[in-house]
């Protein structure tokens, strides 16, 4: 990337524009993580992610940002492919489809993520194993989802006893 501009606190209505010409003129955007329904692999505001320009085809397993019907901006991971070829999608720390998105709703694909410096390219090995075990079973994700709210619940309650 050229240069980067850190853009906060503005609402994402404002910046799509921008991400939006950004990506057509074929440059990687970097944004922060806004929002938990990607958790555990991204957590909001503190990590940031790598948007590439959507070159079509989107499989099952992606990640894609694209605009829904009411205008909001969601990034959430592929899980099927309907029959009429409009996707179905779901957030990683969500056990609800979306479904019937079409190819012209998407505005961008993921390529990676930065978390504590660290650069985390959805090409790499590490990539791969998180995704096929989070994605894998409908099980195992809801036994996730409650261990992580678990541990979040815990550690509130730790806190709150020992910090007042």
């Amino acid at each position: 990337m050229d240069s980067i501009k850190k853009l906060v606190g503005y609402p994402m209505k404002e910046l799509v524009p921008l991400i939006t010409d950004l990506l057509k003129d074929g440059k990687d955007v970097i944004i922060t993580a806004r929002g938990n329904s990607m958790r555990p692999m991204v957590k909001n505001l503190r990590d940031a992610l790598i948007l590439t320009s959507y070159k079509g085809n989107a499989e099952v397993g992606d990640v894609i940002l694209y605009k829904r019907e009411s205008g909001a901006f969601v990034l959430h991971r592929i899980v099927d492919k309907s029959e009429d070829g409009s996707y179905v999608l779901m957030g990683d720390f969500q056990l609800v489809r979306e479904e019937g998105i079409k190819e012209s709703q998407i505005l961008a694909s993921l390529s990676g993520y930065i978390r504590k410096g660290r650069t985390v390219l959805c090409s790499s090995k590490r990539y791969q194993r998180y995704k096929n075990r989070w994605t894998g079973s409908k099980t195992r994700r809801k036994l996730y989802i409650k261990l992580i709210g678990l541990g979040t619940y815990t550690k509130a309650v730790l806190k709150k006893l020992f910090h007042g």
